[in-house]
């Protein structure tokens, strides 16, 4: 009668590291047979059950959707909010400044008259016009690196300094 041998292996891990005969079994990880004892093979079966659900690379984690976002009352109209206001362009534009450049430049008149609204002040060296004070200060002082000029006397002098000078001081 033949004698079976029976041939036991031990955890690599615990071998190696803390020279502990622990009894293992084999598992295949890439290229490599690695022994490994139930302590050191569950971290290996869990990160395997993983790449075979998820794949190697990518999201660990399933992705919950939401509701969808609620649309704007302009979406929900139909209207394309940032759509240029000239008749018969029909561009659309990412941001307002966008669109307003893109007016300025291809139509050659600010947002605001493209959009209707009522022109305040109109700068004569540029033929610029401008929907609100606000707006033409701005481009005074920026373009013309000043104030908007008020009228009063020539000497450049404010009308209450005019006043308060002494005569014959002026």
């Amino acid at each position: 009668m033949a004698k079976a041998m029976i041939t036991l292996t031990w955890c690599d891990y615990c071998l190696t590291e803390k020279d502990l005969e622990i009894p293992a079994q084999g598992f295949q990880v890439g290229d490599f047979q690695v022994d490994l004892c139930e302590e050191h093979a569950l971290p290996l079966l869990e990160s395997q059950k993983l790449a075979e659900t998820y794949g190697s690379k990518g999201k660990r984690t399933p992705t919950l959707a939401g509701p969808p976002p609620k649309p704007t009352a302009r979406e929900a109209l139909g209207i394309d909010p940032l759509a240029c206001p000239v008749p018969g362009c029909g561009k659309s534009f990412g941001g307002r400044q966008s669109l307003g450049a893109h007016t300025r430049t291809e139509h050659g008149i600010s947002l605001g008259e493209a959009e209707g609204k009522p022109i305040v002040a109109r700068c004569e060296e540029h033929s610029q016009g401008f929907t609100t004070q606000a707006g033409y200060a701005l481009h005074i002082s920026q373009k013309h690196k000043g104030k908007p000029r008020r009228r009063g006397p020539s000497s450049g002098r404010s009308a209450r300094s005019a006043a308060a000078a002494p005569a014959g001081q002026g």
